[in-house]
C-alpha cells in the first residue's frame, strides 16, 4: 500500500548531522510531516519544510545561524542546537530528492 502522507520521506536518516539537535528536529519534522499529505510540488514540499523548522525551531533558517532549542537540550556540548547550515545545505535537499524519486514520475 502506497504511503499518503509526506513522513516517508523521513524515513532514511542522514549518516552525519551538523549539530547535536538535528536529529531531534528530523524526527519532529518527520512528526509533523504524518499529518501532512504528499505535496503536489518540490516546491510546495520546500515551502512546508521551512515553515515547519521555523514552527519546530522559533526561527527561520537562515546560513551561518544556529538556534538553541531548549527541548532539545539533553547535555554535552552543542546541545540542543540545530544547525541551520546543515537543513539548508543538506537536510532539506535530501528530503527533496526522495520526494523527487519516489513522486515524481
Amino acid at each position: 500500500m502506497k504511503q499518503n502522507n509526506a513522513s516517508k520521506y523521513f524515513s532514511d536518516t542522514p549518516s552525519s548531522w551538523g549539530l547535536r539537535g538535528d536529529p531531534f528536529l528530523w524526527e519532529d519534522l518527520k512528526s509533523k510531516f504524518q499529518k501532512t499529505n504528499v505535496p503536489v510540488s518540490a516546491s510546495e514540499l520546500e515551502q512546508l519544510l521551512h515553515k515547519f523548522f521555523k514552527e519546530l525551531t522559533g526561527e527561520p533558517p537562515k546560513r551561518g545561524n544556529n538556534i538553541f532549542v531548549e527541548r532539545y537540550n539533553k547535555g554535552g556540548m552543542s546541545s540542543g542546537m540545530v544547525s541551520s547550515d546543515f537543513w539548508l545545505e543538506k537536510g532539506f535537499a535530501a528530503i527533496i530528492q526522495r520526494y523527487i524519486e519516489m513522486d515524481i514520475r
